[in-house]
């Protein structure tokens, strides 16, 4: 994170960093990898698709909905 000038900020349930000034920042761990285009002599071993599973979302309170402590205000631009 010192290219990008981000401040770091350890997960709390993963081993990856955050990033302070990012707004909304989601923990996952992985849940499986889906081979795709197996069939397919150019595609195969080339595309995937990765299965994640949420363990924590993080969101600036500036961003909230009034009233609503889980959800996020999507006209709100962090007033």
């Amino acid at each position: 994170m010192e290219i990008s000038g981000l401040t770091r900020l350890a997960g709390e349930t993963v081993a990856a960093p955050r990033a302070a000034e990012c707004p909304v920042q989601i923990e996952a761990k992985l849940a499986h990898v889906h081979k795709m285009a197996e069939e397919d002599d150019v595609w195969r071993g080339n595309l995937v698709a990765i299965e994640v599973r949420v363990t924590r979302v993080h969101a600036h309170p500036g961003i909230m909905m009034d009233g609503q402590p889980n959800r996020i205000d999507p006209d709100n631009g962090g007033r």
